[in-house]
């Protein structure tokens, strides 16, 4: 028996937030940043708002590796416009529909995600630059050995 391997578990995450309604992003990617200051450094490239980039995070391991979380990070961007009452109600629901897919169908219970169970853990918003807004979704997948 072995792991869903990480980049499988970031390839499930990125085709549910491609099929989101709309479709809520023009682009989706993975990416392996370290932190969101680096974020148009690594991908300067990335030019379709609204988007969403995954990263892979930390991991812990536990029942002798029989277990193990792994931590991802979900960004989305968007572009900034402080006048514009129509762009702040469409982040609003992008938002809305990224968490309602994260949180899964009953508040409380994991989201079942390549082999693993995905449990948001929170969303707070981070500073990008004057031209973008942006917020960072924190989520775990935990994977178990043990049945």
């Amino acid at each position: 028996m072995e792991y869903v391997k990480i980049n499988r578990i970031l390839d499930a995450l990125k085709g549910e937030l491609e099929a989101l309604p709309g479709p809520a992003f023009q682009e989706v990617r993975i990416s392996s940043i370290s932190g969101y200051e680096t974020l148009f450094e690594a991908i300067p490239e990335l030019t379709g708002f609204p988007a969403a980039v995954i990263s892979p995070g930390g991991m812990e391991v536990r029942d002798l590796a029989a277990s193990r979380t792994v931590e991802l990070a979900v960004f989305v961007i968007d572009e900034y416009a402080a006048s514009d009452r129509e762009k702040a109600i469409s982040c609003c629901e992008m938002l809305d529909e990224v968490y309602f897919l994260l949180s899964g169908s009953v508040p409380g219970a994991a989201f079942p995600l390549a082999g693993g169970r995905l449990l948001l853990e929170g969303m707070r918003p981070v500073d990008l630059d004057a031209m973008h807004v942006a917020w960072q979704f924190i989520c775990k997948v935990s994977q178990s050995m043990i049945a």
